[in-house]
């Protein structure tokens, strides 16, 4: 949890504008006049200088963690002045509007965490290795496979879609949403060739992994056997899912938290 709020911009973006409305409200603060005047007001001007300070470089952690142009977005910057705003009247006016909006900012936050938390889990997934294709020629194609630890194998294989064989046990949505992964158990690489008037794939190749990534063989097999009697488990299933090889070209195979094995170009 902790890792999948650190890790999504929006956190950031509220966190900076609560901090900017922390500021303004505390420029607004009124000095009485007597003979701290000035030590009061130097307090005063060097928290502001700390609230904007720390609010710029949580807008910078959010910008940081944005993989793409939609941090930017107007709308993203609506909900900024409106956490700014909310910031200041909660704090400037704490008996008018501080219990109140207190409350309705956890309210806001802890539904804004449940969201982050399923989308994450529910969007999430783990790359298990990488293909670069090398050479596809004449039925026949050459590729690296290689593996997070940055380990590879260099393959020769016939025909021209390749496909990961993994073995994959998929769990409840419930155990998903709290954060738990399919596990896996990648056994291999298969080859296949398309019959054009048929319009089906014909197994033309397979290669084994002796080192097999993920969980054990015991562990799996055990699941398999007694997969009905396990509660939080949704299925135990090996996924073959098979992809035209495109010369000179990567690709990532992840698998899905929630099930399912993907396989996407790495541009």
């Amino acid at each position: 949890m902790n890792r999948l709020i650190l890790s999504f911009p929006f956190f950031w973006v509220c966190l900076s504008a609560f901090f900017l409305g922390a500021g303004f409200c505390r420029i607004t603060y009124f000095i009485k006049r007597n003979k701290e005047r000035e030590k009061h007001e130097n307090r005063k001007w060097v928290m502001v200088c700390i609230f904007f300070s720390i609010s710029i470089i949580f807008a910078m952690c959010a910008l940081l963690f944005s993989v793409s142009k939609e941090i930017v977005h107007m709308k993203n910057l609506y909900l900024y002045l409106l956490i700014v705003v909310i910031s200041f009247l909660g704090l400037r006016f704490k008996k008018a509007f501080g219990i109140p909006v207190l409350f309705l900012f956890i309210f806001c936050f802890l539904i804004m965490l449940l969201f982050f938390q399923s989308l994450t889990a529910f969007s999430g997934d783990t790359m298990i290795a990488e293909i670069h294709m090398l050479s596809v020629k004449e039925k026949f194609m050459t590729f690296e496979l290689v593996f997070p630890d940055n380990s590879y194998r260099v393959l020769s294989m016939k025909g021209t879609y390749f496909a990961p064989v993994v073995k994959v046990i998929i769990f409840d949505d419930l155990l998903v949403f709290f954060g738990i992964k399919t596990w896996y158990r990648f056994a291999g690489i298969t080859a296949f060739e398309r019959d054009k008037e048929k319009e089906i794939l014909s197994l033309t190749d397979t290669f084994k992994l002796h080192e097999k990534p993920g969980i054990s063989k015991n562990l799996y097999n055990f699941f398999e056997e007694y997969e009905e009697y396990i509660p939080g488990v949704k299925s135990v299933q090996i996924e073959v899912t098979q992809k035209k090889a495109k010369e000179f070209t990567r690709y990532s195979i992840s698998v899905q938290n929630d099930g399912g094995i993907i396989i996407t170009i790495i541009k």
